[in-house]
């Protein structure tokens, strides 16, 4: 059995859209590809985690967006 000693990190990205079910825009996609690139640069991230706020976790793409968006991401220390 192999076991790391070093510290894991648990990425939590959530979509941060929750008045319109997380639909994805045009903004919310490159947050999105933004925060992966962010979180494949850091070693220390073993997993991320998707998540929408509010009532769903996405209703899909949209065709038209002016809103602005954001998505948080939180990272968990995970004792190796």
């Amino acid at each position: 059995m192999l076991w790391s000693t070093v510290p894991m990190v648990v990425a939590t990205m959530t979509l941060n859209r929750p008045d319109s079910m997380n639909s994805l825009s045009v903004e919310l996609k490159e947050a999105l590809v933004a925060a992966v690139r962010d979180l494949a640069a850091d070693e220390s991230v073993r997993a991320v985690v998707v998540t929408g706020a509010g009532r769903a976790f996405c209703v899909g793409q949209i065709c038209v967006s002016t809103k602005r968006c954001s998505i948080r991401v939180t990272r968990v220390r995970c004792a190796p």
